[in-house]
């Protein structure tokens, strides 16, 4: 499989938010990304936002070759 495009999810809390959480989802994420990027990034947006950075999830979108034979 192929993979060809990423989206990053990220989870803020703060009290301001219903239940404390809100999910913040950014694509076009560049495919050779680190989880420390990505959480240095979670983090920086969490104090623009005055929240705390929660969570970090990578949703990866891939490509499935097709065999000929079930092509047709």
């Amino acid at each position: 499989m192929q993979l060809v495009t990423q989206e990053v999810v990220f989870t803020f809390a703060n009290d301001k938010y219903k239940d404390g959480l809100k999910k913040q989802t950014y694509a076009n994420v560049k495919l050779d990304v680190t989880s420390a990027q990505l959480q240095e990034v979670g983090s920086a947006l969490a104090r623009l936002r005055g929240d705390q950075l929660n969570g970090v999830g990578l949703l990866q979108h891939q490509m499935i070759p097709m065999t000929p034979a079930l092509a047709e």
